[in-house]
């Protein structure tokens, strides 16, 4: 009782501390913020973006807080006036925040903002008002929009005189984006005139652009002749004020004033290489020139192969200029590592005719041979984190085609960071070498893909050597050999058709040995051959740049052992479990999917979700999955209330002498979560996150050392953990530094009556926090 009293009078005089209009100037009132209210005046519902869109015009931001509380103003004004830069200066300039102070002149400016942001959405009539209010030295504004249904396209006129370009465009208004009964939209008045530009530079109209377009808005729609009014850039508005004309005709007209030679179709004539060009030398002055069909590669000596070109250069002799084979051809050569520097420049000289092209391609060399040494903090998915000193070597176009070496050797020291800890420590030491051909490296010839993404055919070699304390050590080599590429921008391919891996597990404590025995889990830490393969999407939508909504999905599938069961098969080995080189093999299927949603709710606030399931299936020659493909739950990128490998399989709950082997027993077939989390900006660098994760995993075999580990659809529900918390997150651009202080909801391994722990939930208790309270450590964000 006396600890809570303590907190509270704390807290009063916290509140107290951070009071700062006592420091405004005389007649000056602290800006609080903006809302605003959308009022149609007719039976319709707004748009659900256009109150986003709105808000994102309320200008200035306030000064930030926290907990209500404005922390930053406070560390300005209790700075003082420093002399110097000394404490004083640092804590009034990075940890302060100068106070915004209300100006009349942004509310009309505002507004006239809003009302500009009305009429872009097609409600021209919008009338647009403001209140304040004032209240100890603070102002909030109030803005009202009343708003009429939004205008709607009735008729779309295309250019219509006899001109080649005219013609042109007259051909791409069966794809048009105006479609009839839309509401009018700036932003749809924007994208067509981008999507007729790419349409006629795909045609050869190199020296387009969509500036030479023009639009006429008329909002009479049949009725008399009104002035036609200055509104937007590129668009002309005739206006109407009867409030029965809510629909718009659109005529698109190429500027009376567009240059010549942007009417004019162009035909690339020549294309030139410089594989060796230096932003600070004139490489135009090279004379040696190897002159191939398809292009002219001007250098003295150039370590790249024509191969290398003809692969990554899609623009033709003697054809139409096209866009796309542009950017591809950018593309392309950018997603070399040979290269530092890439540029295309098409030009025209004065013997040329109008409608030709020259296109220079300029390439700028890396070294071809690099090492580094790197030491760094590290944060991996699985929840561990800690230091790691990697050396590097790398031999660039090792063969003359673009081909990339990598040799690397790295040692890691990663343990659990933040309370209650499973795992002591981990040490990992790792040598790899790695070869990425930047084509598709095949036994059969395959057709040049049309598509921007480079194919990467990547082999790897590599030897892990893994020590988990307590009590496990493994040994790992891998060769792999698989193919990855991106379909866009959004859309990775990863395809491993060889993976083949010997897993030489030995556990080091006595302790766990005797824990595990010969039962089911000693199985899968039995040394092991892999042999099979795996696929990968992604999509990945927040590369395309920040929206409202923003998805990421991916899914997976692994296989291991069928080729090898097939030949033992077809052999008649009766060997039981049947082995390749004296050790048994894996056989086992694997299958994932993760899906994120993030939906932007503000300017400093976000909503994040994350759902996955994972399942895989031992079947054939192996009875339970290998130790490193079982999955496993908690920690500070999962339900964060409980540490990493701390829960399941199911409710399950091992005696007292098994706590040492936890980590070994506490792994499944099949894996269920889903979180959610409320992401804000407290001030500058410091932001916040509130939290609720929930999910389990679970066998699929029975197992008699692991009761209640097995999924039962009748059961399972009941058997996934529900944790909450909160969490600060330092965002440094560079490094975000996460803390998550989480806490059980329902903790399925308890028993039935005492799962739920809402209603015990005591901060002030040391037993509580020491048995419940999790705090987690780590870098970058959980998803």
């Amino acid at each position: 009782m006396i600890r809570r009293l303590y907190f509270f009078i704390f807290f009063i005089f916290l509140m107290s501390a951070c009071s700062v209009t006592k420091h405004l100037p005389e007649g000056k009132l602290l800006y609080e913020g903006a809302d605003l209210e959308l009022e149609p005046l007719t039976d319709f519902e707004p748009a659900s973006s256009l109150s986003y869109e709105i808000e994102s015009v309320l200008s200035p931001t306030p000064n930030s807080s926290f907990l209500g509380m404005k922390v930053k103003l406070w560390f300005y004004y209790v700075a003082g006036t420093p002399k110097g830069k000394g404490l004083r200066y640092w804590i009034k300039n990075k940890l302060g925040e100068k106070p915004v102070i209300y100006d009349p002149d942004y509310t009309e400016s505002v507004k006239n903002l809003i009302k500009n942001r009305l009429e872009n959405n097609g409600h021209f009539r919008a009338s647009v008002s403001f209140e304040e209010e004032v209240k100890n030295k603070k102002i909030t504004i109030h803005y009202k929009a009343e708003i009429y249904p939004p205008y709607c396209i009735n008729t779309v006129h295309f250019p219509e005189d006899s001109s080649i370009l005219s013609k042109e465009i007259q051909t791409l208004q069966s794809s048009t984006l105006l479609e009839k009964g839309k509401p009018y939209s700036l932003e749809a008045l924007k994208q067509e005139r981008n999507r007729i530009d790419f349409e006629l530079k795909q045609r050869g109209y190199y020296f387009f652009g969509p500036d030479y377009l023009i639009y006429e808005i008329d909002t009479t729609a049949g009725k008399p002749d009104l002035p036609v009014i200055p509104s937007l850039d590129s668009v002309f508005i005739r206006d109407n004020s009867r409030f029965e004309n809510q629909l718009v005709d659109i005529f698109l007209l190429v500027k009376s004033d567009t240059p010549k030679k942007a009417t004019l179709p162009q035909k690339v004539e020549n294309i030139f290489i410089y594989p060796n060009y230096q932003l600070d030398k004139d490489s135009n002055n090279n004379t040696d020139t190897l002159r191939l069909e398809e292009f002219e590669v001007i250098s003295r000596k150039s370590r790249f192969k024509p191969g290398l070109f003809r692969r990554s250069i899609f623009l033709e002799k003697n054809k139409k200029y096209n866009r796309t084979d542009h950017q591809i051809t950018l593309q392309r050569f950018s997603d070399l590592d040979a290269f530092k520097f890439v540029n295309i420049k098409f030009t025209k000289d004065s013997t040329q005719a109008e409608d030709l092209l020259n296109a220079s391609i300029y390439l700028t060399p890396r070294l071809k041979r690099s090492i580094k040494a790197e030491i760094a903090a590290i944060s991996r998915s699985d929840g561990f984190g800690g230091s790691e000193l990697k050396i590097q070597a790398i031999n660039r176009n090792l063969f003359g085609a673009g081909e990339n070496l990598n040799l690397s050797l790295s040692g890691n020291y990663l343990g659990q960071f933040g309370s209650r800890r499973t795992i002591n420590s981990l040490i990992e030491l790792k040598l790899s070498a790695e070869i990425d051909f930047p084509y598709l490296f095949l036994p059969f010839n395959l057709n040049k893909a049309y598509n921007q993404f480079t194919f990467h055919t990547l082999t790897n070699l590599s030897y892990q050597y893994l020590v988990i304390n307590p009590g496990l050590r493994a040994n790992t080599l891998e060769l792999k050999l698989g193919y990855e590429w991106r379909e866009s921008i959004a859309k990775k391919h990863s395809l491993y058709p060889l993976s083949l891996t010997f897993q030489n597990t030995t556990v080091t404590s006595t302790q766990i040995s005797n824990d595990i025995g010969q039962n089911f889990i000693a199985q899968s830490l039995e040394d092991q051959f892999l042999l099979g393969a795996n696929y990968k999407y992604t999509y990945n939508d927040l590369l395309n740049g920040e929206k409202q909504n923003n998805f990421y999905f991916s899914g997976s599938v692994e296989t291991a052992g069928n080729l090898l069961s097939l030949i033992q098969d077809i052999r008649k080995n009766p060997d039981n479990p049947r082995k390749l080189l004296g050790a048994r093999y894996a056989q086992f299927a694997r299958f994932g999917v993760e899906f994120r949603y993030y939906r932007r709710l503000s300017k400093s606030t976000q909503l994040a979700s994350r759902f996955l399931a994972n399942l895989g299936i031992p079947y054939g020659n192996s009875d339970i999955l290998p130790f490193f493909k079982q999955y496993f739950i908690g920690g500070p990128n999962s339900i964060r209330a409980f540490p990493l490998r701390s829960l399941g399989p199911g409710s399950y709950s091992p005696p007292d002498s098994l706590q040492a082997s936890n980590f070994v027993q506490r792994a499944g077939d099949i894996k269920l979560e889903a979180n959610v989390e409320y992401r804000f900006d407290i001030f500058s660098f410091l932001n916040g996150a509130v939290f609720l994760d929930a999910g389990n995993i679970w066998l699929l075999k029975n197992d008699s050392t692991r009761v209640g580990g097995k999924f039962e659809t009748q059961n399972f529900l009941k058997e996934i953990a529900i944790g909450t918390g909160v969490g600060l997150r330092f965002d440094f651009s560079f490094l975000v530094l996460r803390f998550d202080f989480g806490f059980p909801l329902y903790n399925p391994i308890l028993p039935d009556r005492e799962r739920w722990i809402i209603n015990k939930i005591d901060f002030f208790s040391k037993d509580w926090r020491r048995e419940n309270l999790t705090f987690n450590v780590a870098i970058g964000y959980p998803f």
